[in-house]
């Protein structure tokens, strides 16, 4: 089993990946939102919502993907972290470029977005 930060660590590759090589912290940062309520993405993006599944719409509320994998973990934030890493690839094999992921992970949305966080 892979601990949160470093399914956080591979997550942080495949962002840069998915950007190239601008400031990788802040374009995430701009793209990565916490809420309980889904608000749709600016016209031409798509919204990656994570927990354990994801599921990406477009920016009128159309399901466009959704996945999800079995795997063990030891804890429901390795669970949300892999969830989100599966997205992440998920948008790469895709193609998305214009991409804003929303998840309840705070620890992880920050740790990604370059502000210290405790994943254990």
């Amino acid at each position: 089993m892979l601990s949160p930060t470093t399914i956080a660590y591979q997550i942080n590759s495949l962002i840069f990946k998915l950007f190239g090589q601008h400031d990788i912290q802040a374009q995430f940062s701009q793209n990565l939102v916490t809420r309980s309520i889904w608000i749709p993405p600016s016209e031409k993006q798509v919204k990656v919502n994570v927990d354990i599944a994801f599921i990406i719409r477009n920016c009128d509320g159309d399901f466009l993907l959704a996945g999800t994998d079995c795997c063990r973990v030891a804890s429901a934030e390795e669970a949300e972290c892999k969830g989100l890493l599966l997205a992440v690839k998920t948008g790469i094999c895709q193609c998305l470029d214009d991409v804003v992921f929303e998840t309840d992970n705070k620890n992880a949305a920050n740790y990604l977005a370059g502000i210290p966080a405790s994943l254990s």
